[in-house]
């Protein structure tokens, strides 16, 4: 399954979980990232909503579309490795690739691809970021061999909502 997009490396719903985006192109670590405009360290609180989901076979009545919220620590190492743009990350036996990823600007947008043994999956993402927030918009589709292709649409936000809990890692 396609994974990571946004806040957070707990957040598991269906196709994405999520942790933060950060610019491309900054220099100096983790640090000079947030020090020049992008996501800032900290507790954040994500809500994930399934806009629509279609899976043939699957009766649209079965299928919970009621949003999923988690809290997560993202520290600055979260951030550095979204500011080189590792935003998909393969499962066992799957290749994945980024078509295209962009993180700037106070935007995100981008396409990748995964192809592993149990089919193929794209996703299509964009949205907005700021220091303290991330909303987006992911879309995917779904081929599994012997069966028809599903699709997926779902919002992510993501705000901080402090500081990460005493003992955790907040860098």
């Amino acid at each position: 399954m396609i994974q990571r997009i946004s806040i957070g490396a707990a957040l598991a719903c269906i196709l994405a979980a999520c942790s933060p985006p950060a610019q491309q192109g900054q220099s100096g670590g983790p640090a000079s990232a947030a020090a020049a405009g992008g996501i800032q360290p900290g507790q954040y609180r994500t809500t994930v909503t399934l806009l629509e989901m279609n899976i043939p076979g699957v009766p649209a009545q079965s299928i919970n579309m009621a949003p999923t919220i988690t809290e997560d620590c993202v520290t600055s190492s979260d951030i550095a490795e979204f500011t080189e743009g590792n935003m998909v990350n393969a499962d066992s036996g799957e290749t994945c690739t980024q078509s295209s990823m962009n993180t700037a600007g106070g935007r995100i947008q981008g396409e990748a691809s995964c192809t592993g043994p149990n089919g193929t999956r794209t996703m299509q993402l964009s949205g907005t970021y700021s220091a303290n927030r991330v909303d987006m918009e992911i879309s995917s589709s779904s081929q599994m061999p012997g069966a028809e292709a599903g699709t997926m649409r779902m919002r992510m936000s993501s705000e901080r909502i402090g500081e990460c809990a005493a003992g955790t890692d907040a860098d």
